[in-house]
């Protein structure tokens, strides 16, 4: 029951947050003085923030044996922290060129893209899966005992 009730309150709360900074953008645009600065990039920035932090506490509280779906929240939370970033930049009241800003985007999304590639191309190996536990592994030792019998072999031949 908890985890069902958790479960659903981690879904629900980014799209209602989301939401309901859609309305306060929404009310600005219609002329409502005090939320004319309530900007998209401030929608934007709420929206990646909670699906974040969403992501990070499924990822902590959700299915502890599950590693491939901890795995692809972590990367989602991920990926969404990008989003953030880039947001976060543009929406400070920084007096930077948009040319910087674009350029400090460019870097979080190629650093975010790559980190995400390689944690998918890595594929669902386990955490604490050594070498050494795999069938048929050899130590350093044997395998240069196993090297030197067989150039001692070539060379007898």
């Amino acid at each position: 029951m908890k985890n069902k009730l958790l479960s659903r309150v981690l879904r629900v709360c980014p799209l209602a947050l989301t939401t309901i900074a859609m309305i306060i953008w929404f009310i600005g645009i219609l002329g409502v003085q005090a939320l004319k600065p309530f900007t998209f990039i401030y929608v934007a920035l709420i929206f990646f923030c909670a699906y974040s932090i969403s992501f990070l506490l499924r990822a902590i509280f959700e299915n502890k044996d599950d590693a491939i779906l901890k795995r692809t929240w972590l990367i989602m939370m991920g990926s969404f922290l990008v989003g953030f970033f880039i947001c976060l930049i543009f929406a400070l009241p920084l007096n930077i060129d948009v040319t910087v800003g674009t350029v400090i985007s460019g870097v979080l999304v190629a650093l975010g893209v790559a980190v995400t590639l390689s944690l998918i191309f890595r594929g669902p190996k386990k955490w604490d899966e050594g070498d050494n536990e795999k069938e048929g592994y050899k130590t350093y030792r044997e395998r240069k005992a196993e090297e030197l019998k067989n150039k001692e072999k070539q060379d007898e031949e």
